[in-house]
């Protein structure tokens, strides 16, 4: 049996896959597989591929035609057959505790497993927006544990619309989760896909959330999440992450058409989640409904260059006093989660460090940050011994 399926659905980016590829091959265990589901406009990525597949654990699948990003992650779970399935991006890492909590969660009938995450810049991004601070360091939590955590699906369904569909929060979601297969075929049974909305992620989170009823979090690294200068993290700290919708390629091509009224119409990464979250709860006779109003003030504070946008949906709701009221409180409340999160760097600045975040730098590649990863929860483990 096929205990866990790790898709990496990927285009034009064969750099960073070898190291990726490289590093999850060390792994021992061989009741795993490695779908790459390829969408490159040449053949680099088959050329990179090509020394892996005398392992029988990889399974690549090349399309050449265009295809939508949610095409290729469709292709992928169909072309896998784990019991448990998880995707990362071409250029994040992936850390081999998550075939144990592969094999618990087929012990414990669950349904979807959240865990705690790293975060790596590659080498190669490089903006005025992205200094020193961040490039070739890995960073994660210091308060690490080995226990699962039961969440509410629902809860914390209600809490991302409660933030405007603008964040993931703790929903389950294979992107940096685990799924169980019969949650993702639920899913696809309502909906006709695995991903039923313009963005992967959300579409999968959104959806799972209203299917999956045993709901667990892991504190543990298991994922790296990470940026580099082609992907759509890297573009967000380029601040380049936004754009016309009829520009954006990899979208679904009906992605306009199914467009919510209320959400301003561009591409960026909180209108292209808070669409999808729209569009899936719609498409599977949900109830609950964004907060249009927080939608409005993050995107005020982050892509000020389409007030214009926000206000023509702003103006079109009906009591506009008080959704003018509630904007201009989350717009203050959006413009301090930004200092909170700038506060790491600010304290480096001036010679000092936050002290629950652990940063190793000089991590020229994603295999060498998962294995400083392992190094420290290693050492951490023999403590407690």
């Amino acid at each position: 049996m096929t205990t866990l399926s790790i898709l990496i659905p990927t285009k034009n980016r064969s750099e960073y896959l070898d190291d990726v590829l490289s590093s999850v091959l060390r792994w021992e265990r061989t009741d795993f597989e490695i779908v790459i589901q390829d969408n490159s406009d040449d053949k680099k990525t088959q050329d990179i591929v090509r020394k892996y597949l005398g392992d029988s654990r990889v399974k690549y699948f090349f399309i050449q035609d265009d295809l939508s990003v949610i095409d290729n992650f469709e292709n992928a779970v169909l072309n896998s057959s784990g019991a448990i399935v998880t995707a990362i991006g071409d250029d994040d890492g992936i850390l081999p505790i998550v075939l144990e909590i592969s094999d618990w969660m087929l012990k414990k009938n669950v349904d979807a497993v959240l865990t705690d995450k790293a975060d790596y810049v590659w080498p190669d991004l490089l903006s005025k927006y992205n200094s020193s601070y961040n490039n070739s360091k890995i960073k994660f939590s210091k308060h690490i544990n080995h226990s699962y955590d039961k969440l509410d699906p629902r809860t914390e369904l209600l809490n991302v619309c409660q933030h405007g569909g603008t964040t993931m929060g703790m929903l389950p979601r294979i992107y940096y989760g685990l799924v169980n297969r019969k949650s993702l075929n639920a899913v696809r049974d309502l909906t006709g896909q695995y991903f039923p909305g313009p963005s992967p992620d959300m579409a999968n989170a959104i959806s799972l959330s209203l299917v999956v009823n045993e709901l667990y979090y892991f504190k543990y690294p298991a994922f790296i999440a990470g940026s580099s200068s082609k992907s759509t993290a890297g573009l967000g700290l380029k601040r380049k992450h936004v754009g016309s919708i009829s520009e954006i390629k990899h979208l679904p091509k009906n992605t306009l058409d199914e467009w919510d009224s209320l959400i301003p119409l561009y591409w960026s990464g909180p209108t292209i989640w808070a669409q999808s979250a729209s569009i899936v709860m719609k498409k599977m006779g949900c109830k609950f409904s964004i907060d249009y109003d927080y939608l409005y003030a993050r995107c005020l504070v982050f892509f000020p260059q389409h007030f214009h946008l926000i206000f023509e949906k702003l103006n079109g709701r009906e009591s506009k006093i008080k959704n003018c009221v509630r904007v201009a409180y989350f717009y203050l409340y959006n413009w301090k989660l930004r200092f909170v999160n700038l506060m790491p760097k600010i304290l480096k600045k001036i010679g000092k460090n936050d002290s629950s975040i652990i940063i190793v730098d000089n991590q020229l590649m994603i295999s060498e940050a998962v294995e400083t990863i392992i190094s420290y929860t290693s050492k951490c483990d023999s403590k407690k011994i």
